[in-house]
């Protein structure tokens, strides 16, 4: 019970914070912070777009999804007190983990929260962490990276870190915050100044596909040990039984290895019940065993003569098996083979219209204007942000699929798809 006594705590004290903690979901996450936590979508309104460029995102994915992400509070520009007023509605999800990247902004004397680094801590702490953990809520702090812009607040900067390390390393937060020093992943560390990574960053500040990956890497190893997994989709094809009760898609194990529609720019063939085409690309794709040895997957070897050129793989599914409070997110299993050249990224996605009204798409890792990622040999599990269906009359149409999207200019990559699944959910 160590652990969860902080300095001058009651019997009474630990006992509700083992309370409060057992009343959460572990793997509910919510996350706070400024712009470089809002980019995890490129609507941030709506978060209908999950982007290559987050790195909490990639590091998910790469552990297969063992969390979901309920509730993103990032707000560009904003301060570390600007985020008091979320830190209740993050309560109320029942999250069990809340992120926290925030304080680059506090250096800045220009904006009202300029603080000593003494007081960005203390505003973090009494503000922010206090009160989510006192919650019963598990709390990771990013340190800050900096920006190449701020290398006149090294000082602030790295003093507001040595307080925010002490603090997780003594009885303050009652082993309750993990501490993730993301400057190892992302910045330069060779030079006297704050500086990202070659081709990590598009403005100094904040990162793109290559840097949002190449933190995911690096943080999937350390959140492995703090989510439990889940079951990672299907694993034989009678799971798949049931379709439109459970399961939506069809053939989801690409068992039944022709029939499908070969739209323009595919040629091979297409599994049952799924549809390909490509817009500024083409592919050739087979079905084989799975290099996994679970089931078929579908190799899709992609080529693209733009930015932006893709190749799509998708399912439409009728009114008959869908209903009105439906939650679906479609999910993948990817993997890329070596050496892809100018890959966007491989992400999944739905598309839904009902009674005539406007068409909702979501899209996760969607790699639109973020550039290229690491030319290198990558697995990971897809996932599109979920979506409930509001009460309709008519479904016009639903679709879910995903895409593999090209970025920088011309490339190929060959893909490799298995265990798709898009289960009904019920929580």
């Amino acid at each position: 019970m160590a652990d969860l006594i902080g300095t001058d705590e009651t019997w009474g004290a630990v006992r509700d914070k083992l309370n409060n903690r057992a009343a959460r979901n572990p793997s509910l996450v919510v996350r706070l912070g400024d712009s470089r936590t809002e980019f995890e979508y490129s609507d941030p309104s709506t978060q209908f777009n999950r982007t290559t460029r987050d790195g909490v995102a990639w590091a998910n994915a790469m552990m297969g999804l063992p969390f979901r992400e309920v509730a993103n509070y990032g707000i560009s520009g904003s301060v570390i007190e600007a985020m008091q007023p979320y830190v209740a509605p993050a309560i109320a999800t029942g999250a069990g983990y809340c992120f926290i990247l925030d304080g680059l902004n506090n250096t800045d004397a220009a904006k009202p929260g300029a603080k000593t680094a003494a007081g960005m801590f203390d505003a973090l702490d009494q503000l922010l962490v206090q009160p989510l953990i006192a919650a019963g809520m598990r709390v990771g702090i990013m340190l800050e990276p900096g920006a190449n812009s701020a290398n006149g607040k090294i000082a602030i900067i790295n003093e507001y870190i040595a307080r925010i390390v002490s603090a997780a390393s003594s009885a303050r937060w009652g082993g309750c915050v993990d501490v993730f020093d993301i400057r190892e992943a992302v910045l330069d560390p060779t030079g006297g100044a704050i500086a990202y990574k070659s081709g990590f960053s598009f403005d100094g500040a904040h990162m793109n596909g290559k840097g949002g990956y190449s933190l995911g890497k690096w943080l999937a190893p350390k959140l492995s040990g703090i989510f439990p997994q889940r079951p990672q989709g299907l694993t034989v094809d009678w799971d798949a039984q049931g379709y439109g009760a459970n399961q939506a898609f069809r053939n989801p194990m690409f068992v039944t290895t022709t029939g499908g529609t070969a739209g323009s720019g595919i040629t091979g063939s297409v599994p049952a019940n799924w549809a390909m085409d490509a817009v500024n690309g083409s592919a050739t794709v087979s079905t084989g065993a799975a290099s996994d040895g679970i089931g078929n997957e579908l190799i899709v070897n992609a080529t693209w003569s733009a930015d932006g050129g893709y190749v799509r793989l998708y399912q439409g599914i009728t009114s008959q098996y869908l209903f009105a409070g439906d939650i679906l997110s479609p999910e993948f299993d990817i993997s890329v083979d070596a050496s892809p050249t100018n890959l966007g990224g491989v992400g999944a996605y739905q598309s839904y219209q009902t009674d005539g009204g406007a068409v909702e798409t979501a899209y996760d890792l969607n790699s639109g204007g973020f550039g290229a990622l690491p030319s290198e040999a990558m697995s990971y599990r897809t996932g599109a942000p979920r979506r409930t269906l509001a009460p309709f009359t008519t479904l016009n149409f639903y679709a879910g699929g995903l895409y593999i999207r090209g970025a920088g200019g011309s490339g190929s990559a060959t893909v490799r798809i298995r265990r798709a699944t898009n289960r009904k959910s019920y929580d």
